[in-house]
């Protein structure tokens, strides 16, 4: 009876070298797979790579462009704030104050000019009024219509 465990143990040992062999073989084989296809990947890119590498550069180029005009007109823009805050700085206050004055009254003086309605008669200097009741009672109808027209005018 030992015999046939001894046999039954050798198989079952067998059983699970073979399984195991094979399981190591299969992972080897995946590895070699995912070389070969990775190799021919590598290979697709360094076939590609003049040209990607030429295409970066004409991109590049573009962007170096891009920002140097950016560049350029930021410090215009800069050159130009600096010679307007100049001026500024040079002009006395004094100056400054009668230059926005003028242009002020020069704004006013047009806007007069291009809103001018003709010219309302002047009004007579105002009287000093008599009581009303008595005046009134006392004086024509009309003489009190001229002088309420002029009064009016």
């Amino acid at each position: 009876m030992a015999t046939k465990k001894a046999a039954k143990s050798d198989t079952g040992v067998e059983k699970i070298g073979d399984m195991a062999k094979d399981l190591y073989l299969a992972n080897l084989g995946m590895y070699g797979k995912l070389y070969e296809s990775l190799e021919e990947k590598v290979e697709e890119y360094n076939d590609k790579r003049g040209d990607l590498f030429k295409e970066l550069v004409k991109r590049g180029e573009k962007v170096q462009q891009n920002a140097e005009k950016r560049i350029k007109d930021a410090q215009q823009d800069a050159e130009e704030r600096i010679k307007n805050i100049d001026l500024v700085k040079d002009m006395k206050l004094e100056d400054r104050i009668q230059e926005l004055r003028d242009n002020f009254d020069s704004l006013k003086d047009k806007l007069a000019s291009s809103t001018k309605k003709p010219a309302a008669k002047k009004k007579a200097p105002a009287r000093k009024k008599a009581p009303a009741k008595k005046a009134a009672a006392s004086k024509p109808a009309t003489r009190v219509k001229k002088e309420a027209e002029e009064v009016a005018a």
